[in-house]
């Protein structure tokens, strides 16, 4: 038997909780391949923000995979490691387009220059 993929989880967990009818997800995931639902994460790797005060939309066990080696001896006495990574599922609380907004990115020449000042600052106040 075949294990769901995240997609095809998330898609009948939006499709269960009416978040979306089956025809609107189809068509969503034809036009951009994946429904607008993420985790915090994710919407923050996008550059964006889950509004103040937001609850998930949905909470659902998704597919995450870990990089994993284990140290085993062998009979000659020589240590060998094996690769032990594998898929485990873990809940994921996910947040609609509606629950995000676009986060304003602060130029970094601003934030060098802010930090500068506040260096500056500092050393005056050190030196006093």
């Amino acid at each position: 038997m075949r294990s769901m993929t995240n997609l095809e989880i998330i898609t009948n967990a939006a499709i269960a909780a009416e978040l979306y009818t089956e025809d609107e997800a189809k068509t969503i995931i034809s036009e951009r391949g994946e429904l607008p639902i993420h985790t915090y994460t994710q919407w923050r790797k996008m550059g964006y923000q889950v509004k103040r005060g937001e609850k998930s939309a949905l909470v659902c066990d998704l597919w995450r995979w870990k990089e994993e080696k284990t140290e085993v001896t062998t009979k000659d006495g020589k240590a060998e490691d094996i690769d032990t990574s594998h898929h485990y599922k873990q809940k994921a609380y996910l947040f609609t387009v509606q629950q995000v907004e676009k986060v304003q990115q602060t130029p970094r020449l601003d934030i060098r220059a802010y930090n500068a000042m506040l260096a500056a600052q500092r050393k005056a106040s050190a030196s006093a």
